[in-house]
């Protein structure tokens, strides 16, 4: 037989032998899928991402609506800060402005006796006109207590009480001490108690007298009630636990409110209190803290009393302005993380019913696209690849290998052994045809009965040779048993294909030269027309096997 034979001689010595086979070809060509099938393929992918796309929009709305949730609260809770501290600012302000202008006048008071004092003719005048001239009826004023000039041993030498000074000593008072030390103009005392049958607690402003040598010369001093401050501040609402306080830089406190006697603030200090820190930090302020005696958290508001040593600190229960608001939050919080978690465990029960549902298309794909008995991919699955490899191939000029395989007497084998035995045949070469198939692109398939089919992306017609010697060989050497002897005959084309070429040609031409390698005795491979001869190709197989067309 020549070396290399054509389609045509081929039909020409098979016959009627071919008619079955291009009846298959001719199937082969109305039904093959199509290029536009082919790119349809990842249709189930697209589905799937679509799915995830839908479950990942309605987390992201899902996280958009509480997220606005979220800011909405939080703008809710701004606007109530805001209006507190604006109200506590404004009732700052207005108790600042009251009290400093209450110790200014009495101050202005002070400073007119002192001055007046230094005159040597005060001495000579009526008391009474002296009284009024020291005094000018300050001593008349509402929450005012004692007005008195001491002298440098500490006695009363001038009462805006009395025409006659009553008598007492005052030289242990702290405003006395300070003033005789040095001046202070004006020194603001610590709370006590009057010594001249008055029993209210109070403090007195003092101012010293000096000699024209600068030496002491005694003290002017008048004394207001703390009932004043408790009065004032009472009036001002700061909520069930608001808190309003008049410290001096010191520490001693003032006047608290509310507070119980105002015999208890005698010897009150804050001092060393982390309240008095944060006073002591700057003259104005504002801080939230819950050092408090009682504990409670509240944000303070502090400012100084004009030129006064005096500081003037408003404080509001932080629950008070955000507890109704931390109630709301809560509820709406505890809706929304409801509300959420059914939708979350919508969502994971509709991703799990997607998952289910895409695992059984995935097995229903596969149950489509795998052959039962073997494990390979079948029929659908080699049109579609042979397609994709070709279009592949194509693009690319390289060549295309095609293999048809077809086990020799296989109906024999069946009638001898039964169909069980023939199944576990068809399973066996399966598995050896695959394992001789190895790169990640090269696929082996059934093509229907005993037939399978090999397709190899980028291989010659020496490699398609080659590959198609192995899986004879190794199909050969796996059933050594003389009772039963299995092979297989393979006919192998390869070609590179321009993008219009249609690849039934491909097939056609390896179908051939399968019923050549039939017809030559079976157990061997035979290459179509048109490639190079076997011999040069695998200069180590035996020659006896392999034929060229």
């Amino acid at each position: 037989m020549p070396a290399a034979l054509s389609i045509r001689d081929n039909l020409r010595h098979t016959g009627l032998a071919l008619v079955p086979r291009m009846l298959s070809i001719a199937w082969y060509k109305d039904n093959a899928p199509t290029e536009k099938a082919v790119a349809t393929l990842p249709t189930r992918l697209k589905m799937s991402l679509r799915r995830h796309g839908v479950i990942v929009s309605v987390c992201l709305g899902l996280i958009a609506t509480l997220g606005v949730q979220a800011v909405l609260l939080l703008e809710i809770r701004q606007d109530r800060w805001t209006s507190a501290i604006q109200a506590a600012q404004n009732v700052l302000h207005t108790l600042d402005s009251d009290v400093d202008r209450n110790l200014n006048l009495l101050d202005l008071s002070l400073q007119g006796a002192q001055e007046a004092t230094t005159r040597v003719e005060i001495a000579n005048l009526d008391p009474v006109i002296r009284n009024l001239v020291l005094f000018d009826r300050a001593g008349s004023a509402e929450y005012l207590g004692a007005m008195l000039v001491l002298s440098p041993s500490g006695e009363i030498v001038y009462d805006a009480s009395e025409v006659k000074p009553r008598s007492g000593n005052f030289a242990d008072r702290d405003y006395f001490q300070v003033q005789k030390d040095s001046a202070q103009e004006p020194y603001i005392s610590a709370p006590f108690v009057g010594r001249l049958g008055d029993d209210n607690p109070g403090i007195a402003l003092s101012r010293r007298i000096s000699n024209p040598d600068g030496s002491f010369d005694g003290v002017v001093m008048g004394a207001i009630s703390l009932n004043y401050f408790r009065d004032l501040f009472s009036r001002i609402n700061m909520g069930r636990a608001g808190e309003i306080a008049l410290v001096r830089s010191d520490g001693r406190l003032v006047m608290r409110w509310p507070s119980g006697d105002t015999h208890d603030l005698l010897n009150a200090s804050i001092s060393r209190s982390g309240l008095f820190r944060h006073i002591a930090e700057g003259p104005s302020g504002s801080f939230t803290t819950s050092d408090g005696t009682d504990g409670v958290e509240r944000h303070y508001l502090y400012a100084p009393v004009g030129r006064f040593p005096l500081t003037l600190v408003v404080g509001f229960s932080v629950d008070e302005v955000l507890g109704l608001w931390r109630r709301q939050a809560l509820t709406f919080g505890l809706i929304g993380c409801v509300i959420a978690g059914a939708i979350v465990l919508l969502v994971l029960a509709l991703q799990g019913a997607l998952r289910r549902e895409e695992k059984m298309s995935a097995r229903f794909e596969n149950l489509a696209t795998t052959d039962w008995l073997t494990g390979l991919p079948n029929r659908r699955s080699f049109d579609e690849r042979l397609i994709a490899a070709a279009r592949s191939t194509a693009r690319s000029a390289a060549p295309l290998a095609l293999l048809m395989i077809d086990v020799d007497r296989f109906k024999v084998l069946n009638d001898r052994f039964g169909h069980g035995r023939g199944d576990e045949v068809l399973r066996q070469i399966s598995q050896v045809l695959k394992a001789c198939a190895r790169r990640p692109d090269d696929m082996v398939a059934r093509y229907g009965g005993e037939e399978f089919a090999a397709v190899l992306p980028g291989t010659d017609a020496a490699g398609a040779a080659r590959v198609a010697e192995a899986m004879r060989a190794a199909v050969e050497h796996a059933f050594p048993s003389p009772d039963m002897t299995v092979t297989v005959s393979i006919g192998a084309a390869s070609g590179t294909l321009a993008p219009e070429t249609e690849t039934r040609t491909l097939l056609a031409a390896a179908d051939a030269a399968l019923y050549e390698a039939k017809a030559q005795g079976r157990n061997r491979v035979v290459l179509a027309s048109g490639t190079a001869p076997v011999t040069e190709a695998l200069p180590l197989l035996p020659p006896s096997r392999v034929r060229s067309r």
